[in-house]
């Protein structure tokens, strides 16, 4: 390949990568694609119709894949999975319900490796550590709003609305445990409200708050609770009337870096941000504030900064997202896809300010990627000696710690990645989880059969 051919190529791949400014008027360049590390205008206008091509056939293959995937129902319409009976010793005397995301149960072991989220391969493991403590399990989709179960549970394990849902209708002798797969209500609510005020303080731009968990008192209503994510996600439980077990997260499969060969001294100043809705819970605002002042230092940006529930805080915040050439914005990509690997590799570092989370598998992924974590203490991963926590999470506070970490020697930024791959290939794993959620289960029904013995 000619060294021209091979330029052409990556300027596509920068072409495609990064989002225009949806506020601009048509037919507008973004400066982000003239920046001087980048490509000039001219090129980016000479390649746009083959980096359109490029797109239109992306599309085209991931409609095929899908395709192929074996039948699966729809999120508003999996059926309950009955019976499930995978371990310990049949016939099972007890019988569980798990509500949880249920995908995984329609899934071949082929599809939970390959899996966009861990919950998936997790909502098995829980199942089969039910059987290993003597319950056949019905499997139930948190995403379903009308079912209702037509079997008695000696126990019923679940998460959020259909778990609230469910719960009126229980005999008072159900064992009932909830799965706290995020932050306490009350906690994530006034965290993303201070946020708000801070953005409205500051830009002036008053952004809907829209809570993905409403009030409620299903945790009230449980007769034990087991918290996905470290002591300080814990601590958001901790006034509730029973005790509180966590449980780590675990981290994607993915094929492990070659940190070897990854050179930081270049990677050391890329650093990516990646996150799902909402932007503000995530703390996009703050990072972006941090970068803006650093231009010697790249931004990516992988998350729904081009969806329509977003455009308030994009609109407020498109200077630094499409006109600052080291803030680089790409929108959502696929985990474990071509385009996040390349982005993990160009990156040595991850920065990751939410204000409420359970434990983010987003740091697992990236950090199973040899990534440094920079993160919030919110976002429920121990940082140890591998990484940043971030005490307060403030503009100032990120700046500092990027500005520091991109003045590290190269071998000492390498021996950070190392040591953060290893702890998700130890503590982070699915067999971490899976031994350790049938131990906090054991205990959990032990801390239930107390509660509901005193209830009825």
């Amino acid at each position: 390949m000619s060294k021209n051919t091979f330029l052409k190529k990556e300027a596509i791949k920068e072409a495609i990568a990064e989002l225009a400014d949806p506020f601009a008027p048509k037919n507008f360049v973004s400066k982000n694609f003239v920046s001087k590390n980048f490509v000039s205008k001219k090129t980016v206008q000479q390649i746009y119709p083959a980096a359109r091509r490029r797109a239109a056939s992306l599309k085209r293959w991931i409609i095929k894949r899908l395709k192929q995937t074996p039948e699966t129902p729809s999120p508003q319409h999996l059926p309950i999975f009955k019976n499930f009976e995978r371990d310990g010793t049949p016939p099972f005397s007890k019988k569980a319900l798990v509500i949880c995301e249920a995908h995984g149960f329609f899934s071949t072991p082929e599809q939970l490796q390959h899996s966009s989220h861990a919950n998936q391969a997790e909502t098995v493991e829980i199942a089969r550590a039910f059987n290993r403590l003597g319950y056949s399990v019905d499997a139930m989709d948190v995403f379903d709003p009308e079912t209702v179960p037509d079997a008695a549970y000696d126990v019923v394990f679940g998460e959020y609305y259909n778990y609230g849902r469910l719960l009126p209708g229980l005999p008072k002798e159900t064992l009932r445990i909830f799965y706290a797969t995020r932050s306490y209500w009350r906690a994530e609510h006034q965290a993303i409200e201070e946020r708000a005020k801070r953005i409205q303080r500051t830009r002036g731009a008053a952004l809907p708050i829209k809570h993905w968990e409403e009030e409620n008192s299903w945790v009230e209503q449980s007769d034990a609770i087991i918290v996905l994510g470290n002591k300080t996600t814990a601590a958001t439980f901790s006034s509730q009337r029973v005790s509180v077990q966590r449980i780590d997260n675990c981290a994607l499969y993915s094929p492990p870096p070659d940190l070897n060969q990854k050179d930081f001294s270049e990677a050391r100043k890329n650093f990516l941000w990646v996150g799902s809705r909402t932007l503000l819970r995530k703390g996009l605002d703050l990072v972006l504030e941090a970068f803006s002042t650093l231009p010697d230092l790249h931004l990516w940006i992988c998350g729904p900064v081009n969806e329509g529930g977003e455009r308030a805080f994009v609109k407020a915040y498109r200077q630094e997202l499409f006109h600052t050439p080291n803030i680089h914005p790409i929108g959502f990509i696929v985990p474990q896809s071509e385009t996040m690997m390349t982005l993990m590799n160009k990156c040595a570092a991850l920065v990751f300010t939410s204000c409420s989370e359970g434990m983010s598998g987003g740091v697992l992924d990236c950090m199973a990627q040899g990534l440094v974590p920079i993160i919030s203490q919110e976002a429920g991963v121990d940082t140890e000696s591998f990484g940043v926590t971030l005490e307060p999470c403030t503009v100032e506070a990120i700046r500092e710690a990027v500005v520091n970490f991109a003045s590290l020697p190269p071998e000492t930024c390498r021996a950070m990645a190392q040591e953060a791959y290893d702890k998700t290939q130890t503590r982070y794993t699915l067999v971490a989880y899976s031994r350790n959620i049938e131990h906090l289960l054991g205990t959990a029904i032990d801390q239930a059969t107390r509660v509901s013995a005193s209830r009825q």
